[in-house]
Order: structure tokens, then C-alpha cells, then sequence
């Protein structure tokens, strides 16, 4: 059976809580701080629920994460930066930013069937500039680097 567990964003604490006890009579929170615990209004912070997932390091991951990954759909392989949401009753990976010679485009959903590599890099809240909309920055290699590769790859095969 998979473990329930939900965190929050404290934003005038700039900090990530495990939520303890969630009080649906008052609508409140109980997060753990580690030496004791805060109470939040529902409506005042974002919570994130755990997806019943750990990445490439044993990380466990959540709702909004931000991460690394790589995936794959039939020949074709993709790279890049997404955020872990919700679609209807699975969890995706939303694409942020990819390489341009790929099948994903940015702000698709990827299944989690189709990543063979994924790495937690942080979270929508505490690292916001991953977020940002800036259509120059949605492509992680541009021509003049995918050429070097190429070369590269070429110049020292690895077998």
C-alpha cells in the first residue's frame, strides 16, 4: 500500500514542512518543524502531495517538483527540466525547458513510463527561476553545441 504524505510551503519562512495532522473541522494544518509544529490556515499555503515515487538518487519525490530527466519513446530520446504534475488521476512530468531534437515540446505532459532517468533539482517554490517563461531559454542545447557533440561523439567513440 503506498504511504499518504503531503509537505507545504511556508513563505515567510521561506521553508518546506512535512504536514503532520490535517484538521478539516477548522481547516488547518499542523506542519513539523522538527522542534515542534506550526498551524496554517488550508488556504494559506500550497501542499504538495508525495507521488509514491523516488528518483535516481532516492529522493523522494512531490507535486511541483522540479527535476532532470531523460525519456525515451520508441527511437527518439529526450533531455530536459519539468515539473511534476497531476493529470486526471496520474502523475506527469510537465516539460519546462528540452533539447530542440526531440518529440517533446515544452509545456507537454510526459508519462512516467517513458522516463528512464529523472533527478529531483529543487522545487517550484524555492527555486521559482526554473519556472520562468522565457521562450529563448526553453531549448538546453542550441545548434552550435549539438554540432560540438556530434563532433565530439565522433572524434572519441566510446567503443
Amino acid at each position: 500500500m503506498n504511504e499518504i504524505k503531503f509537505r507545504a510551503f511556508v513563505e515567510n519562512k521561506n521553508a518546506m514542512y512535512p504536514v503532520g495532522i490535517f484538521d478539516f473541522n477548522q481547516e488547518e494544518v499542523f506542519l513539523w518543524t522538527g522542534n515542534g509544529h506550526i498551524r496554517k490556515r488550508f488556504q494559506s499555503l500550497p501542499i504538495m502531495q508525495y507521488i509514491y515515487r523516488k528518483d535516481d538518487n532516492g529522493v523522494e519525490m512531490y507535486e511541483d517538483d522540479i527535476v532532470k530527466f531523460r525519456a525515451k519513446i520508441g527511437e527518439n530520446i529526450a533531455h530536459g527540466i519539468g515539473i511534476i504534475k497531476r493529470d486526471g488521476t496520474s502523475w506527469k512530468v510537465k516539460v519546462l525547458k528540452c533539447d530542440k531534437y526531440t518529440i517533446y515540446k515544452p509545456r507537454g505532459l510526459i508519462p512516467f513510463e517513458n522516463i528512464t532517468n529523472i533527478r529531483v533539482i529543487g522545487n517550484s517554490y524555492e527555486n521559482p527561476e526554473y519556472i520562468e517563461d522565457k521562450d529563448e531559454d526553453n531549448v538546453l542545447w542550441d545548434d552550435d553545441n549539438v554540432d560540438f557533440l556530434i563532433w565530439y561523439a565522433r572524434t572519441y567513440p566510446l567503443w
